[in-house]
């Protein structure tokens, strides 16, 4: 999903937009009849629809391609990749278990931290603290792997 307003400067436009807009389809329906004020606003509301469905926007992070790429490759297969996501601290004996019997030997694990944040700091694109909270449970992860020999964390 993309995120049409990423600054003051862009929520500005859009409220200038559709006070422009509305301004407009009043002015024509005053002038012309009501029904064709309602048409402007929903012409310009399927035009804009158009336009977001058409468009495609460059700075969209490709996540599982970048991942691809920027993987080690194994040629000789002798280290099983495992992934753990962190959504919480990954710590304990349990998660150690759990690598060596997916992967008895030598692991390489990866891990995750996502930042999960609420739909509303999403929008608003107030990530700051959930950013922050995905990083320590990655540092606290890290950590704990380091001080328990849990092999090739990274």
């Amino acid at each position: 999903m993309r995120i049409p307003i990423k600054s003051e400067r862009d929520a500005f436009r859009l409220a200038f937009g559709s006070a422009a807009v509305i301004g407009v389809a009043i002015v024509v329906g005053a002038l012309a009849g009501a029904l064709y004020g309602v048409a402007v606003i929903g012409g310009v509301v399927l035009g804009a629809l158009a336009w977001e469905i058409t468009t495609t926007d460059p700075e969209r992070p490709r996540p599982l391609r970048e991942a691809a790429d920027s993987a080690p490759h194994n040629a000789d297969g002798r280290r099983h990749r495992v992934l753990v996501i962190a959504n919480e601290t990954v710590i304990g004996r349990e998660l150690r278990e759990e690598i060596v019997q997916r992967a008895p030997r030598t692991p390489e694990v990866r891990v995750v931290c996502p930042i999960l944040p609420s739909r509303a700091h999403y929008i608003a694109s107030d990530i700051d603290r959930d950013l922050a909270e995905a990083r320590r449970r990655l540092a606290r992860t890290l950590a704990w792997a380091s001080e328990h020999d849990t092999p090739s964390f990274c």
